[in-house]
């Protein structure tokens, strides 16, 4: 099992309530499991079983919001991506 400030710094993805995917750079973690991500972009329209496949940058169901907070009562999910 990793600990999770072993990802700080590292590409995620986190599904939420409302089933958009936000994917971005875990910046910092609280108490209450509230996410900050960094570099973010926010994706909708995609199942949450399609999660973890690779997303086209052009992606007509995405844009760009910079830094994101995560409220952690609204996460589904969390997906780390593979180092390349």
């Amino acid at each position: 099992m990793t600990d999770i400030h072993d990802i700080l710094g590292q590409q995620i993805r986190v599904v939420i309530s409302d089933g958009r995917i936000i994917e971005g750079e875990l910046s910092c973690i609280d108490k209450d499991l509230n996410l900050i991500l960094a570099s973010s972009l926010e994706y909708h329209g995609i199942k949450e079983e399609n999660a973890e496949l690779n997303f086209q940058l052009s992606n007509p169901f995405s844009r760009s919001i910079g830094l994101a907070m995560i409220p952690g009562n609204h996460i589904v999910k969390v997906i780390v991506q593979s180092k390349s």
